[in-house]
């Protein structure tokens, strides 16, 4: 799926118009038009900005994440979204965006299950093309953040899951996440020094 239609796909899901975007990321008002119509390609530069603007990788946006492309189809095919999705996920919408960005890598087992019947494809249609989980260093802060909601995300659906035989409750699943943004806290500051 080449770029433009990936940023269609995230303008529509955030609610948002590429008119807004471009005068927020300091692009000119005919850029996006340009892309849709083909008379220019996004830069690197410019695909990095969006990216960061939406809070997914330059990967997700330069359309090299195969669950996403394959994800962005068929809710196109079958006329669904990503707030439907999560919510019978039972899950924010926002986590969802995040996990299908990141390659998919992230849903139980159960959740692409899910995913699959309410697409109408079978399960291993979507497991071929997810990706391993996204890498822990990554270059904005949005997509750090992104990455701890993301695997927040992972631990708040994921019903059973256990931690040393206890299953994993609200105030572990905030020791986790605490733990998370303080190790990525501490990595950031050793990358300075």
């Amino acid at each position: 799926m080449n770029p433009v239609s990936i940023l269609q796909f995230l303008l529509r899901e955030h609610q948002t118009n590429a008119a807004r975007m471009s005068r927020e990321l300091g692009f000119s008002n005919a850029v996006f038009s340009q892309w849709k119509r083909g008379l220019q390609q996004p830069s690197l530069h410019s695909l990095k900005k969006a990216a960061d603007y939406f809070g997914v990788s330059l990967a997700c946006v330069s359309g090299e994440t195969p669950f996403l492309n394959q994800m962005i189809s068929l809710m196109e095919e079958r006329d669904c979204t990503c707030e439907e999705l999560a919510a019978a996920l039972k899950m924010p919408k926002k986590t969802f965006l995040g996990l299908i960005c990141a390659g998919g890598n992230g849903f139980t087992p159960r959740q692409l299950e899910q995913i699959a019947s309410l697409l109408g494809v079978q399960p291993a249609a979507l497991l071929q093309n997810q990706q391993p989980f996204p890498p822990v260093f990554s270059s904005s802060e949005k997509e750090l953040s992104a990455l701890v909601d993301s695997w927040d995300g992972y631990l708040a659906a994921e019903s059973g899951l256990l931690l040393d035989g206890f299953p994993v409750s609200p105030e572990m699943r905030l020791q986790i996440r605490t733990a998370l943004q303080v190790g990525l806290e501490l990595a950031r500051n050793s990358r300075k020094n």
